[in-house]
């Protein structure tokens, strides 16, 4: 059975404490995807023990764009997505009447359709976009945890080198020098080194390694 990729986000979030990113997952679904499928695409780097894991980890399917517009005639409530190819993956909608993002609508899976409350009025330029979230074609539990984990470090990696990044270019400017507050340096520093400690310590416990095959 396929893991989606908003599986590891989720696992990943439980243990992160990122106001920016909660906001993102609360207001902005398509944008919070995008910036956490980086930060695992970069987990994904760290996660290869062996043959066997990275051929199972590199099965998967990627996140895919897509977009259509129409026009409102004023009575039309239901709207084919015709260049939205039929998928088993999780699908992120964002939906925008005139500039204006709007909530007022259902997307209908068998249909391939997006349904509104209320019909758009006449003339009114509606543009749907989607994101076709990325899915692992047959991960394990273990697995899906230990991605988790790595998504972790790769964003607690991101925001220690964002830090360091702006300390020395505060630094060489000569003005500022005092910018960076040595318990807020360390603390993100110590995300990194708690991240890593919780990804390697699941890794050694885990069961697929071919070591801990051999002794059964």
């Amino acid at each position: 059975m396929a893991t989606s990729y908003l599986e590891i986000y989720t696992r990943a979030m439980s243990m992160l404490k990122s106001p920016l990113l909660s906001r993102l997952q609360q207001n902005d679904l398509q944008t919070y995807a995008v910036i956490m499928g980086q930060y695992l695409d970069t987990g994904i780097t760290f996660y290869n023990p062996n043959a066997e894991t990275f051929t199972r980890v590199n099965n998967s399917s990627s996140d895919e764009n897509g977009f259509q517009d129409f026009t409102g005639d004023g009575t039309t409530l239901v709207f084919p997505l015709t260049d939205l190819p039929l998928t088993t993956n999780d699908v992120i909608f964002e939906v925008k009447i005139d500039d204006i993002v709007v909530n007022g609508y259902k997307y209908d899976e068998l249909a391939n359709s997006i349904v509104f409350d209320i019909a758009p009025i006449l003339d009114a330029n509606i543009e749907v976009t989607w994101l076709i979230v990325g899915a692992f074609v047959s991960i394990t539990n273990e697995d899906i945890t230990l991605l988790s984990l790595a998504t972790c470090l790769a964003w607690a990696l991101q925001i220690q080198n964002d830090e360091l990044d702006i300390d020395r270019s505060l630094n060489d400017t000569g003005d500022f020098r005092q910018h960076a507050n040595a318990t807020t340096t360390t603390a993100k520093f110590n995300w990194v080194k708690h991240f890593e400690e919780l990804y390697h310590r699941a890794l050694s416990k885990a069961d697929w390694r071919p070591t801990l095959r051999r002794r059964r």
